[in-house]
């Protein structure tokens, strides 16, 4: 008997992005048939596999528990955001495309978007 229903959150947000188990335990670091008891519950998950497995499928350990009735996804949503990263960057032109594709970010990865394009323009100063 299912207590928690953490398994069928896991098999259902695993399924909305078309993995396999086998895939999904690739990508968690773990072996498939101990990714299969996690997802039958007959293995408790433990407090790292919990925190890779919610990043990989990109939700919080609070869905996966059960602390959240609905999947609420953390997606970058300002264009007006978008614009003062790259303004602080120095790049005054941003392809739609690029905009597109920048809003689907989680709000905590922007800040790590911004030192990755800081060290490039600097590494690339370096050189010249």
């Amino acid at each position: 008997m299912k207590l928690s229903g953490i398994g069928n959150r896991i098999i259902n947000l695993r399924e909305n992005k078309n993995w396999s188990q086998r895939e999904l335990a690739r990508r968690v670091g773990i072996n498939p048939s101990v990714m299969n008891r996690i997802e039958l519950e007959e293995r408790p998950i433990k407090d790292f596999e919990l925190d890779i497995l919610a990043s990989v499928l990109d939700t919080t350990t609070d869905y996966l528990l059960g602390r959240e009735l609905q999947e609420e996804k953390l997606v970058y949503q300002s264009p007006e955001g978008l614009t003062q990263l790259f303004d602080s960057l120095g790049i005054d032109h941003i392809p739609k495309q690029l905009i597109d594709i920048l809003q689907q970010v989680h709000p905590e990865d922007v800040d790590e978007i911004k030192k990755h394009i800081e060290y490039v323009i600097y590494r690339r100063k370096e050189t010249e």
